[in-house]
This record gives C-alpha cells, sequence and structure tokens, in this order.
C-alpha cells in the first residue's frame, strides 16, 4: 500500500504541531515567567495552541471515513505565522524562544501548505 505524499505531509504538519505546543512550556530567560503558558499575554499563549490546532485539523485525512483536511491546517498555520513575525519585527528582541516560534511555525507553515497542494494535485510527486 503507497501512501500519498500529501497525507504523508500533513503527518509531518501534525508532528510540527505538537512540538509547537510543547515549546512553549521552554522557560525563556528574556520572560520573567517560566513558560509562555504563565506569561499573561494572550498572544504567547495562543502561538503554540493555535499551531497545535492546525497540526490536528491535519490529521483528519488520517481518520477512518473522513475525507481530506484541505486547506484549513495551512490557513489555521498561517493565521498564527503571520502573527508571529510581525510580533518578531515590532519587537525589540524576544530572545531565542521567539526565533525558535518562528522556525518551527515557518517549517510548519511551509509544509501545510505544500501538503495542501500536494493533496490537491497542484503539484504532482513522481
Amino acid at each position: 500500500m503507497t501512501v500519498p505524499l500529501g497525507k504523508m505531509l500533513y503527518l509531518c504538519v501534525a508532528a510540527l504541531g505538537v512540538i509547537n505546543l510543547f515549546l512553549g512550556y521552554v522557560s525563556n530567560d528574556d520572560l520573567i515567567t517560566v513558560n509562555l503558558y504563565k506569561a499573561g499575554v494572550a498572544v504567547f499563549a495562543l502561538a503554540p495552541t493555535m499551531l497545535f490546532l492546525g497540526g490536528l485539523v491535519a490529521l483528519r485525512g488520517w481518520l477512518p471515513g473522513e475525507r481530506s483536511a484541505g486547506a484549513l491546517p495551512a490557513m489555521i498555520t498561517s493565521a498564527i505565522f503571520v502573527t508571529l513575525v510581525l510580533s518578531a519585527l515590532g519587537s525589540e528582541g524576544g530572545g531565542d524562544l521567539q526565533t525558535l516560534f518562528v522556525v518551527f511555525g515557518g517549517l510548519q507553515f511551509v509544509i501545510a501548505w505544500l501538503a495542501y497542494l500536494f493533496d490537491a494535485g497542484v503539484i504532482t510527486g513522481r
């Protein structure tokens, strides 16, 4: 049994969503608090949660009887990634944790769109 590349990429999006969720628990020395969930600022707690949501929605195609996830994981990931990038550009330096979120969020963003494009047949694999 062969699995299409688009479907496998959706699994990568889900894995990155889990990584981003637990990345929120990493201690950041620049913040007074221990992790992002205790920061008291909604956008900090929202970023890993929304990236995780994008990963969860990407798993829809793997559930029995469900159709493909479509563009929804890519759109959710895009919304939060644009927010992360704009907040990173507007801040005076969020430290290593902000850089990690931009990198892993960007990776999830790119893979989510590639998964959709392969799954929709816009890009074809060999």
